[in-house]
């Protein structure tokens, strides 16, 4: 197969190996996903031909993966993450203003596992976690600025 006709048939190709789409895409384009995308080993015309044909509207791409949608808008992956996990009345209140995804965001941690806390022990080594308790727990007049290992404090 010579190249021009391999770039005419890029799009039919690309149709032939996307999953069907859901019949509500604009004249029932060829539609692709994210995860098809992803994993799709096209070459840099391919991939060229693709992009010309998403942007004309002839090939319609949706649900992208969370990395796609932060190349595409510029968000970070946590806070789509956290957008995805956002309650209907969270999401609510964040599109009108009354409420920070940031604050959700750094609110939303959960508190680490005694699983985690031992592989944390292991990594850096008990003395270390010793000594920093040593530190923590010296008396006040010790230190100039004491730690604390509670931030309310």
């Amino acid at each position: 197969m010579n190249m021009h006709t391999k770039l005419m048939t890029t799009t039919a190709a690309i149709a032939a190996a996307s999953p069907p789409g859901n019949g509500n895409s604009p004249a029932n384009h060829p539609v692709i996903t994210g995860s098809w995308l992803a994993r799709a080993k096209l070459s840099v015309t391919e991939s060229a031909l693709l992009a010309d044909d998403m942007v004309k509207g002839r090939v319609v791409f949706e649900k992208p993966t969370i990395k796609q949608a932060t190349q595409l808008t510029g968000a970070s992956q946590g806070y789509i993450t956290t957008a995805g996990r956002l309650t209907s009345e969270q999401r609510e209140l964040v599109k009108i203003g009354k409420l920070k995804l940031s604050k959700v965001h750094n609110h939303n941690n959960r508190p680490m596992s005694d699983e985690a806390i031992d592989r944390f022990v292991l990594k850096v080594g008990a003395e270390r976690v010793m000594a920093s308790l040593d530190r923590f727990t010296q008396p006040v007049t010790h230190y100039k600025h004491q730690p604390s290992l509670f931030a309310a404090e």
